[in-house]
């Protein structure tokens, strides 16, 4: 009887340890759920027309959690990041976060403060500036 007792113990823990990973899981996964929109606009250097020059990318938060997000705009063409920002974004917000950005194509990879796994907002084909 003993012998049991002592296995339906074990099996006891087993069964907490797993219900705690994949509550834990779960819990990340709800917190990396983040989606994104973006949109170009051309000649966006300078707040004065005359000084107008390359595109502007604004990013606005469609889903997710009020948090700090670093934003790195990547250069498909040359191989490495051409800008990195951090921003506070809420939900619905948005902010022009690139500017004088000039052709190529690009990547947005964007991560935030409380999620480790980076998700790609223009699209696995990048962003064609020209």
């Amino acid at each position: 009887m003993r012998n049991f007792e002592k296995v339906s113990h074990n099996v006891l823990i087993l069964f907490a340890i797993v219900f705690i990973c994949l509550a834990t899981n779960f819990e990340s996964s709800a917190q990396c759920k983040t989606l994104f929109s973006y949109s170009l606009v051309e000649g966006s250097g300078g707040t004065d027309r005359s000084e107008a020059r390359g595109f502007s990318i604004s990013l606005k938060l469609e889903e997710g959690l009020q948090d700090n997000y670093t934003i790195e705009l990547f250069d498909l063409y040359i191989g490495e990041a051409a800008e990195k920002m951090i921003f506070f974004f809420k939900i619905g917000e948005l902010k022009k976060v690139f500017l004088d950005v000039k052709p190529s194509r690009y990547l947005i990879y964007i991560q935030s403060g409380s999620c480790k796994k980076q998700s790609i907002t223009s699209g696995i084909e990048g962003i064609e500036i020209k």
